[in-house]
C-alpha cells in the first residue's frame, strides 16, 4: 500500500465568516488533508472549530496576498487553497 501524501489546506477569509465553518467541515472529510489554516483578512477576530484548525489574524486587509502567507504557513508540500465563497466539489479529482 502506498503511503498518502498530506495536504494543508489554506483558506483567505475575508467577506464571509459565515462560510468559513461549513468550508472547514467539508475539508476535514478528506483523510490527505491534515492541516487547515485560515488567513483571516476581515478586521472581525473569526474562530471557527474543528482538529487542526489555525486562524492566522492579519493586520490589515493584504487582498490575494493573504493566499501567499498562509501558505508559508504550512507544514506541507502539497497545499490546497479557496476563498471564503464557496465548497469545492471536486477536491479529490484534483487531489489525485
Amino acid at each position: 500500500m502506498v503511503a498518502q501524501i498530506k495536504a494543508s489546506a489554506c483558506l483567505l477569509s475575508w467577506q464571509r465568516p459565515y462560510n468559513m465553518q461549513r468550508i472547514v467541515d467539508h475539508l476535514q472529510m478528506m483523510p490527505f488533508i491534515d492541516e487547515i489554516i485560515i488567513w483571516n483578512n476581515n478586521s472581525v477576530s473569526l474562530s471557527v472549530d474543528g482538529d487542526n484548525v489555525r486562524v492566522i489574524q492579519s493586520e490589515s486587509n493584504i487582498g490575494g496576498y493573504g493566499r501567499y502567507l498562509c501558505a508559508k504557513q504550512a507544514k506541507n508540500d502539497v497545499i490546497y487553497t479557496q476563498d471564503d465563497d464557496w465548497i469545492a466539489s471536486d477536491i479529490n479529482t484534483l487531489y489525485e
